[in-house]
């Protein structure tokens, strides 16, 4: 590890770590989820319609289209439905005007649900005959009513653009068919034959058509967007509360679990800085007992552990045999991680050839993000040291021959 020398020269000396990225984990109750969504997808409109003035022998028109969130139309075709009746004979069917009348979100295990809801106002199905390829001239109700429809949208939550949106979405329609009960008569297997072909394939053709407006990238991120908007404020409080009664000013979502009634956040934020984010990890003499030349030096290594970066003091507090305090040195961290320096206890001194104890503790400042100072200290540390004259060189003399 690269070893990093902070100011003064003789503060702590640091021995940095990999950064590691700042980020909080709080749960916000599903409902709170879904409301937002019902906000969010409030404006979402759906008309299915393909009815239109009969052109040679089709009524087919491209009428349908959903309305987004963002305010985008899209368009699209849903194919009539066609029966052969016998040789000459066949009948089409077609939907005439049904719009959705409401959106419903909800937040069933893990997926996030919408139900779209239709109206159910008279006979939705337009039924025609042709014989020949014209329309048939026996006069009879062909109509049949499509009563509680409904688009199920499954999708899942997930998060976007530091935001909760949705991915992946699948589409189910389903809907009760009131067939007149004198076509089913008058026609064998007739009534089976017209569920098939709305159920098979009119309402597949929708399912395809939804799925793939609602999976639009600019769909999801409008709606993203919304959700932010509505949530932020109560997404800030929590964090609020998680970080020591700061706020970030920038915050984002970066995964979305889900817990029981809740769903797990995960919050990216720039390091937040409080009492929590310094912690002495070690503190401890070199030499606990030894011998030296006084006044004498006593050497102490420490060990912090920072969770982003941070700034401060640090100093030794001696304990006994008297209390006083070292030199105030600055320190800092340039990223979260830990670090390892040496710090010196200077002029100790003691009766000659006599044992003496003394304890030192570490004492480490910083400031927070909210402005605040905070201040920890290790434990003491005992120590004991016993002085004793320096050692003299001795110098050998040569005398010169004369």
């Amino acid at each position: 590890m690269k070893k990093l020398t902070l100011i003064p020269v003789a503060a702590l000396a640091l021995l940095g770590m990999q950064a590691q990225a700042a980020t909080t984990t709080i749960k916000i109750p599903k409902a709170a989820v879904v409301s937002a969504f019902n906000t969010a997808l409030q404006s979402t409109q759906v008309r299915l319609d393909n009815y239109g003035k009969r052109q040679g022998s089709s009524w087919l028109a491209t009428q349908s289209y959903v309305l987004l969130p963002n305010g985008k139309k899209v368009v699209f075709k849903i194919p009539e439905s066609v029966i052969k009746i016998n040789k000459r004979r066949q009948w089409k069917h077609y939907v005439d005007d049904m719009r959705s009348q409401s959106i419903q979100a909800s937040a069933p295990g893990s997926a996030l649900v919408f139900d779209i809801r239709f109206e159910s106002q008279g006979r939705e199905i337009k039924g025609k005959c042709l014989r020949k390829g014209k329309p048939c001239k026996l006069k009879m109700n062909r109509d049949i009513e499509l009563n509680n429809a409904n688009l199920r949208v499954s999708a899942v939550p997930t998060a976007l653009d530091g935001s909760i949106s949705y991915r992946s979405p699948k589409v189910k329609f389903a809907a009760d068919l009131s067939i007149p009960n004198k076509l089913c008569k008058t026609f064998k297997k007739l009534c089976g034959k017209i569920e098939n072909a709305i159920y098979k394939k009119a309402g597949p053709a929708v399912e395809s058509r939804i799925r793939k407006a609602l999976d639009r990238a600019d769909i999801r991120k409008a709606v993203a967007k919304r959700v932010r908007q509505l949530l932020g404020g109560q997404i800030a409080n929590m964090l609020k509360g998680k970080l020591g009664g700061y706020v970030p000013k920038q915050w984002s979502i970066t995964k979305v679990a889900v817990s029981g009634n809740a769903y797990v956040l995960t919050i990216k934020h720039p390091d937040v800085i409080n009492g929590n984010s310094v912690k002495i990890k070690a503190f401890k003499v070199k030499k606990p007992k030894a011998s030296m030349t006084c006044p004498g030096n006593i050497d102490f290594s420490a060990t912090i552990v920072t969770t982003g970066k941070v700034k401060g003091n640090v100093w030794l507090e001696y304990v006994s045999p008297k209390a006083g305090k070292g030199a105030t040195l600055k320190w800092q961290m340039p990223k979260a991680g830990a670090a390892t320096s040496t710090l010196t206890q200077k002029g100790w001194k003691s009766t000659l050839n006599m044992w003496r104890s003394g304890s030192t503790r570490l004492v480490v400042t910083w400031k927070g993000t909210n402005g605040k100072t905070y201040t920890i200290k290790s434990k003491p540390v005992k120590f004991s040291r016993r002085c004793q004259l320096p050692i003299k060189n001795k110098t050998l003399q040569i005398k010169p021959k004369i």
